[in-house]
């Protein structure tokens, strides 16, 4: 009964120790190489995305709006998302390649001198972002397929289809 009782506390201290030193050399579990991987894949992330959702909107203009006398609202609303999307993913990436410096204390929190930014929030930036301009990506082309004037139920089937992505 001891035994057990015991071995859940020193679990439970171990587990304090590793989450409020955030990787300490008590853990035991820190692998050097695979953070800084983690770190260098974040980036590749962030332009990975900035560049797909770009390539969207590139062909949402060119699709719905070949000439910008075509369609004014669906020409502005397209291009105000794409330099959001560009200057928000830009600051990310700047933000995630300089918030600890020297770069050593990424992978090294045990690093003395330097300085630190909390990463959850940016983390947490990235994603409501990303959320929020996944919907503005989707809602775009459907203004252009409200004006078509097609029966309702074309209209909808039209608009289910092109949202299929959403599955």
């Amino acid at each position: 009964m001891w035994d057990v009782r015991l071995d859940e506390f020193f679990h439970m201290l171990y587990v304090s120790i590793c989450q409020n030193n955030h990787l300490t050399f008590a853990c035991g579990l820190v692998d050097y190489e695979l953070i800084q991987w983690v770190n260098v894949s974040v980036i590749l992330y962030i332009v990975t995305v900035l560049l797909i959702k770009i390539a969207i909107l590139l062909q949402y203009l060119k699709i719905f709006v070949p000439t910008r006398k075509d369609d004014n609202v669906l020409f502005f609303t397209t291009h105000r998302s794409l330099w959001s999307i560009v200057i928000f993913y830009f600051v990310t990436m700047i933000f995630e390649v300089v918030m600890r410096n020297p770069r050593q204390k990424i992978w090294n929190p045990l690093t003395i001198t330097g300085h630190y930014y909390d990463t959850n929030a940016t983390y947490i930036a990235i994603g409501l972002f990303n959320v929020v301009s996944d919907f503005i990506l989707l809602i775009i082309p459907m203004y252009t397929f409200w004006k078509l004037h097609l029966p309702l139920r074309k209209n909808v089937l039209m608009i289910a289809m092109f949202t299929s992505r959403l599955l």
